[in-house]
């Protein structure tokens, strides 16, 4: 703190004395005229004549040393020395190779370097056999890198899919024309997504599309999980082509849907599952509205050992929707899958009915068997079962069986860790 205090009176002095000398730089020659008949005028009058000439610095024409005061001279050899057309301070200030913050003077801030060695080193010219040396190495070629001088068919085949994730992204940033390289090796992302997500399906190749390729998808999808760390989320790329998936179940002539959310409200969920749960119910009433012009209808049914109708099947804005889902309660309890599937059958008048499973899928075996006869009972009613995954140590198997179809099972915010 001692030495950051030194420091702010240091530059607030340096700033006012240079202040000073701009105030009074016009007035520069006459004080100096003024100085010099005051120093060397008495000198003058006891030899009953005029005293000897001399010039800034104190020293006669002829070549005797003067006299004068140290501010004198001082003064003399600060006027002498000027950076930009500014004098240096005047007196009471040190010489300072750090750069100077001027106050504005009238709107303009003025940024001043206190150091005359410097300012005559940038105005020097540039010696003769140092300004030959830089013309050679400018004259140069470039050494070309290795990999440049590779053939296409050489460079887009073996050599691009040799390399990994983090070898194609630095090597887009050497130029643009790798940059064009690197995202036309579509063969290479998609393998590369394989290998660390594993088969795409559906869902992925929709994802794809939206994202523009398999490099924007994978590169959203990597960004997505670092973002969420140590929880898994998928982009949003993934989440917009399910819920077009979704949108796209409406009646291709009535645009009709109706939509059953079951909501897992057991104590295994905490209140953050519970938040993203409701936070993805308000994204998929949004994207169904905007497909089918509003005409949709939504219910959503809460369970835990029980089950509890949050809302029944009826249309809704989505501003509405998410106020509503808001102000949500977990019920807390067990997990009763089979109950709530079982109250998902309702008669829709003909609409297409999709339903909506969000939960973690944990029960125990009894429950399983029981939810997945309830699944299939679901499924002879012509309804088309989702199953969506949110919490820690997400049974994807369960979820499955429950869908009837592994892509209709989705992630939504998930922790693979043990149960104990």
């Amino acid at each position: 703190r001692k030495v950051n205090r030194r420091r702010r009176r240091r530059r607030r002095r340096e700033g006012q004395t240079l202040e000073a000398a701009m105030k009074m730089k016009l007035e520069f020659p006459s004080r100096l005229l003024r100085s010099a008949r005051a120093l060397f005028g008495s000198s003058s009058g006891s030899a009953g004549g005029a005293g000897p000439e001399v010039d800034d610095g104190g020293r006669d024409v002829e070549g005797r040393e003067g006299t004068p005061r140290r501010s004198a001279r001082r003064s003399a050899r600060t006027a002498a020395a000027k950076v930009g057309g500014l004098p240096l301070p005047l007196s009471g200030a040190r010489r300072s190779r750090r750069v100077a913050r001027v106050g504005s003077w009238g709107t303009k801030k003025a940024t001043i370097v206190a150091t005359t060695k410097k300012v005559q080193a940038e105005e020097a010219p540039v010696p003769a056999p140092r300004l030959k040396r830089r013309k050679r190495r400018q004259a140069q070629p470039k050494r070309a890198l290795i990999i440049e001088l590779l053939p296409d068919e050489l460079f887009d085949g073996p050599v691009l899919d040799a390399l990994g994730f983090k070898d194609l992204c630095a090597l887009s940033l050497v130029c643009r024309h790798f940059e064009y390289s690197v995202s036309r090796v579509t063969q290479r992302w998609s393998s590369l997504y394989r290998e660390r997500w594993g088969d795409p399906g559906m869902l992925g190749a929709a994802a794809m599309e939206l994202a523009g390729g398999w490099q924007g998808l994978y590169k959203a999808k990597h960004l997505a999980e670092k973002a969420s760390a140590p929880w898994v989320e998928p982009c949003d790329f993934e989440v917009e082509a399910m819920l077009a998936h979704l949108a796209s179940l409406r009646c291709s002539r009535t645009l009709e849907i109706s939509v059953t959310f079951l909501v897992d409200g057991s104590g295994s969920v905490t209140q953050d599952d519970f938040a993203a749960m409701t936070a993805f119910m308000g994204r998929c009433v949004e994207s169904v509205n905007r497909e089918t012009a509003g005409v949709a209808k939504f219910s959503v049914l809460q369970f835990s050992n029980e089950v509890k109708t949050e809302l029944e099947p009826q249309r809704m804005e989505t501003n509405a929707f998410r106020d509503f889902a808001g102000r949500l309660q977990r019920m807390n309890g067990g997990t009763n899958i089979a109950m709530a599937l079982a109250r998902a059958r309702i008669d829709c008048g003909g609409a297409p009915h999709v339903v909506l499973m969000l939960t973690d899928g944990r029960v125990d075996a009894y429950q399983a068997t029981a939810a997945s006869e309830a699944a299939a009972d679901l499924l002879e009613s012509e309804a088309q079962v989702f199953a969506f995954g949110v919490g820690r140590s997400v049974d994807f198997k369960q979820l499955a069986r429950i869908a009837h179809d592994g892509s209709r099972v989705m992630g939504l915010r998930t922790l693979d860790e043990p149960l104990w």
